[in-house]
């Protein structure tokens, strides 16, 4: 019961923020933007309007959920409401999850949103398929998830402006993971320099989520198909990584002073 009052208190809270709010405002401007733009154009394909949707999804749903993140927890710790909180019967650990799992209901449903949005669109533009882009938006959620876990644990260690910076790094490396093991073939230099390159970015490959995995939204445009289990892969090793996330950050926050 503790777990769903903090889980709750944290849904409000995000709710009434306004550059949440906003954020959304201007995702749905977007996504129906893309839709307007294309009456304008008899030409353009469904390809493009597509593309445009998924995008906008995407890019605020990013920004969504790391601005959330950053300051879930060092903002309580500013304004002393934490110490009313944990004088309770409360456990850090339970704060912890309490906040993600707050997050993670309000994430979902601005993705709801932005989707229900994106689809009834689509749906007047006489496009009704719509089970592939559902799956795309659900990876995108994963994806969102899996930055707001990175997010919450950086906020433990670092201030909000230094943990955006680092998640947005992140993010960039993780779209690159591709480039990057590619890139370890090209190092040049003395051998030892050779050595702690290949090195430095073998841990970038290891360490940072491959991103590029969520994308499939290439496929969608083209209309293309993708394993049947692609998406439930994708979920299970998500969960796996947000739970190492969530465990190193109660452990961190479980040493931090507040």
């Amino acid at each position: 019961m503790t777990l769903f009052v903090i889980a709750r208190s944290t849904f409000n809270e995000a709710i009434r923020r306004r550059i949440l709010m906003v954020l959304l405002f201007f995702a749905l401007a977007m996504i129906g933007g893309a839709f307007v733009f294309s009456n304008f154009l008899p030409t353009t394909q469904e390809k493009m309007v597509t593309d445009m949707g998924l995008s906008a999804i995407q890019l605020f749903g990013v920004v969504i959920s790391i601005a959330m993140a950053i300051t879930m927890i060092p903002a309580e710790i500013d304004r002393r409401t934490i110490h009313t909180i944990l004088s309770k019967p409360v456990s850090r650990r339970m704060y912890v999850l309490g906040k993600f799992l707050g997050g993670v209901a309000t994430l979902g449903l601005m993705t709801v949103i932005m989707a229900v949005v994106f689809l009834a669109a689509l749906y007047f533009k006489g496009d009704h398929s719509t089970g592939l882009i559902i799956e795309a938006v659900f990876l995108w959620f994963m994806e969102f998830t899996l930055l707001m876990g990175i997010a919450i644990f950086l906020s433990i260690v670092v201030s909000p402006m230094v943990n955006a910076f680092i998640c947005i790094c992140v993010l960039i490396l993780g779209n690159l993971t591709a480039y990057i093991q590619y890139l370890k073939t090209f190092s040049t230099g003395s051998a030892s320099m050779v050595a702690i390159t290949k090195t430095v970015f073998q841990w970038i490959y290891n360490l940072v989520p491959n991103f590029q995995n969520y994308d499939i939204s290439q496929k969608v445009a083209q209309g293309q198909t993708v394993p049947a289990n692609y998406a439930w892969i994708m979920f299970v090793w998500t969960v796996f990584y947000v739970a190492f996330l969530l465990l190193m950050t109660m452990h961190f926050f479980g040493e931090k002073e507040v």
